[in-house]
């Protein structure tokens, strides 16, 4: 479930952060260890948060509008109903963050090391 930073309210302690690419942030419950969200990069917007639906209470009310990353669904789910499918490589939003970082070339956007995540992230202004 994907929602603007603005739009969301977070009980509890604050959420531990982990750089899991050069455009993406993964948090996670300090204390048991929950993927809770991620966020990505985006150089000119106020940023959303993708949020684990399994964390949230009455997911029930929250029917999908898209299926996102359809790329790694796994061969026996049938997702046989009309909503849009998309692969984050052909998602123009994705595509410009990962520009933002000089990553524009899909095959290009993955680290070959965490040591390459941990020197660009330190170059980047997240308060952006």
């Amino acid at each position: 479930a994907v929602y603007h930073k603005s739009a969301v309210r977070f009980l509890g302690d604050e959420p531990k952060m982990y750089q899991s690419s050069l455009i993406g942030k993964r948090a996670f419950c300090g204390n048991c260890g929950t993927s809770l969200y991620t966020t990505h990069y985006a150089p000119d917007e106020g940023g959303h948060y993708s949020i684990r639906l399994a964390t949230m209470d009455n997911i029930a009310n929250l029917p999908p509008t898209m299926h996102y990353g359809v790329e790694s669904q796994v061969p026996w789910l049938d997702l046989n109903d009309d909503l849009h499918s998309m692969r984050p490589e052909d998602d123009p939003e994705m595509q410009r963050r990962w520009t933002a970082v000089g990553r524009p070339e899909p095959e290009n956007q993955l680290p070959t090391s965490l040591s390459e995540v941990t020197r660009d992230s330190d170059t980047k202004d997240d308060s952006k």
